[in-house]
């Protein structure tokens, strides 16, 4: 690893972050990543496994196997650098017999050899600039803002439904995370078979309006989700309170099915 990795660690064990990384920096200033959203997540793993795709460093995996030690993951991460510091920082909590990581694009069909972008959509282009992946400068980078395109990294794509379609596979998927820059419409088109499993209680999926460079309305993904069954919520951090959402919002957002919420308290 370069020299802008250390070794930070958190309530929720110790990981492997990047100084020059948005993700790295949240962690470094304020604690961890997404901590509020983590909390949430917690609630519906129930011992089960969790599929975490577009998972970075590892940072909602590591924190979701401290709170809930009987479930497991399964986590995607198409660059390679980011999936092999997530497998140093799961080795440091001793976290490999509950975790698989899958060095894969996740996507509608399975497809060998595709190229991911050599340049950076959020950081870099809203500041004029692209620029070649390199882990080790000094710049503030998203690396997790890398999406499919030309001139990067070579991997295979993978479906879900490819993966869970084991039938020896006994775990029960409680919990999906989706974070893949724009291409969640093709993840969820690989992942009918998974999506129809009536254990999937809760999706959390990042809704920013980035499906538009692959021609998606996330309009209809909204549509589709409430076809299998769940129900759009919205969480006030402050208030800790879950209420029904009306519209998508900008960033995350939190799909529960099968799940009674009597007030929306959430302690």
């Amino acid at each position: 690893m370069n020299n802008n990795v250390v070794l930070v660690h958190t309530e929720y064990g110790s990981i492997y972050v990047m100084k020059n990384d948005i993700i790295g920096l949240e962690i470094l200033n304020k604690g961890y990543h997404e901590d509020n959203i983590v909390k949430i997540l917690s609630k519906y793993t129930d011992g089960g496994m969790v599929i975490d795709i577009g998972s970075n460093i590892g940072s909602t995996s590591l924190a979701l196997m401290t709170m809930d030690k009987s479930c497991k993951v399964r986590s995607f991460e198409p660059q390679l650098y980011l999936a092999q510091m997530q497998k140093e920082t799961m080795k440091k909590n001793d976290y490999l017999d509950r975790i698989r990581i899958y060095h894969n694009a996740v996507g509608h069909k399975c497809i060998r050899s595709i190229t991911l972008s050599s340049t950076f959509n959020h950081i870099d282009s809203l500041e004029g600039r692209n620029s070649e992946i390199n882990y080790d400068d000094n710049h503030l980078r998203n690396y997790g803002g890398i999406n499919i395109g030309q001139g990067g990294e070579i991997v295979d794509m993978i479906t879900i439904d490819s993966i869970f379609c084991d039938t020896e596979m006994t775990e029960k998927i409680s919990l999906i995370k989706i974070d893949v820059e724009g291409f969640e419409t093709e993840v969820l088109l690989g992942a009918t078979n998974t999506l129809n499993d009536n254990n999937l209680k809760a999706i959390i999926i990042e809704l920013n309006g980035s499906g538009q460079r692959y021609g998606y309305d996330e309009i209809n993904i909204h549509k589709m989700l409430l076809e299998y069954g769940f129900t759009m919520y919205s969480y006030n951090p402050f208030k800790r309170e879950f209420t029904i959402a009306n519209e998508i919002g900008n960033l995350n957002t939190i799909y529960l099915r099968d799940i009674e919420i009597s007030s929306p308290q959430q302690n």
